[in-house]
């Protein structure tokens, strides 16, 4: 772990979502951070002496750069093909976003984090894990010396919106999830606030570099097993 208590500041981008909601609370209680941003298409209604959010319209946050001038970026910004309503919308959000970000962080930041998909990758036959994919490349090719990137299973958590078919594939994955081993492993769900842990722990880090984390990884990760190796990307 870096010796800095207390003199970080962090950026979360989608600090509203299931993800983002817990890595929140984490920060805010982590002695290592005297400052914690948001930019948020809605406000978070927490009042914390670390924390500092900006309510903006995303297509207009190339004007937030200053806000970028932090240590640690956290991306967990995401939504579904249901949810954006088309597949213009959602390579907007899922891609468009969390590149631009990262490509404004690398003026400053020393890490970038970003929540992706298990199953990720530029040649997949579904449009959603093609957009993750891309999205991975884009920000790989940046100059952050630190990037992370996650690919979590199912999330198991309570969201504040209803996602009825994520929230019946959950239940199926975690009756079943004894009986993935092997290959299989990396697809049992995992909870949200594993996943929020793991970006905690990766942003302490003294180890640089660019890697993916699927979802064994993760929970390794938070468990403390220094024997799961993370993979390095191509790119």
């Amino acid at each position: 772990m870096q010796d800095n208590l207390g003199k970080k500041k962090a950026l979360i981008l989608g600090a509203t979502g299931l993800v983002g909601g817990q890595l929140l609370d984490l920060l805010l209680n982590d002695n290592h951070y005297e400052e914690v941003r948001l930019l948020t298409r809605r406000p978070v209604a927490i009042e914390h002496s670390k924390l500092r959010q900006k309510t903006i319209d995303f297509k207009s946050m190339n004007e937030e750069l200053t806000w970028f001038e932090v240590d640690d970026v956290f991306c967990c910004l995401g939504t579904t093909m249901a949810k954006a309503g088309t597949k213009e919308q959602f390579y907007y959000v899922d891609h468009d976003i969390p590149v631009q970000a990262a490509n404004m962080a690398q003026w400053h930041a020393n890490s970038f984090i970003l929540i992706s998909s298990i199953g990720a990758s530029r040649a997949s036959p579904f449009y959603y894990l093609r957009v993750k994919g891309e999205t991975e490349h884009d920000i790989l090719k940046t100059t952050i010396s630190h990037i992370c990137i996650l690919r979590p299973s199912m999330l198991l958590g309570v969201r504040s919106e209803i996602r009825t078919a994520e929230q019946v594939g959950g239940k199926v994955l975690n009756t079943f999830s004894g009986l993935m081993w092997g290959g299989l492993k990396k697809y049992r769900p995992i909870r949200a606030e594993v996943v929020a842990k793991a970006m905690q722990i990766l942003a302490h880090t003294s180890q640089k570099g660019k890697y993916l984390y699927e979802s064994q990884h993760i929970k390794d990760l938070v468990r403390g097993n220094s024997h799961s190796t993370p993979i390095v990307p191509t790119i």
